[in-house]
């Protein structure tokens, strides 16, 4: 009766194991951190490719935006532009020649990127 209890749990253990494992593998980190800021129009747009399956269900559910080491912008997602990426676009007025921004993205299952650039 032991043995067979013993031999349950570990059966158990293992399934578990192999379920947890199976949900990792789906999940990935972005692939890139894309940036384009305009000078001119004060405008960063940021694209994030992450391909998944379920836009709705696998995503980037966080980007931030730091400028020169401060955040200047914290947006949370619920969903994902498309199945291919997520996109993001916002006036950085306060940017200047010679200024970094810097942009974290974070995949609501696991994994996270990050890109600066110096505004030119």
């Amino acid at each position: 009766m032991q043995k067979t209890l013993r031999l349950v749990s570990i059966g158990l253990v293992v399934t578990v194991f192999l379920f947890t494992l199976s949900g990792l593998a789906s999940a990935h980190p972005p692939s890139a951190v894309n940036l384009e800021y305009d000078l001119e129009t004060k405008v960063l747009t940021i694209t994030t490719p992450h391909s998944v399956g379920d836009s709705t269900d696998h995503y980037i559910d966080l980007i931030t935006v730091s400028l020169n080491g401060e955040e200047i912008v914290r947006q949370n997602f619920f969903t994902q532009v498309t199945s291919g990426e997520q996109e993001a676009i916002y006036l950085v007025i306060d940017a200047e020649a010679g200024d970094t921004l810097t942009v974290f993205a974070n995949c609501n299952r696991f994994g996270d990127a990050e890109a600066s650039l110096t505004v030119e």
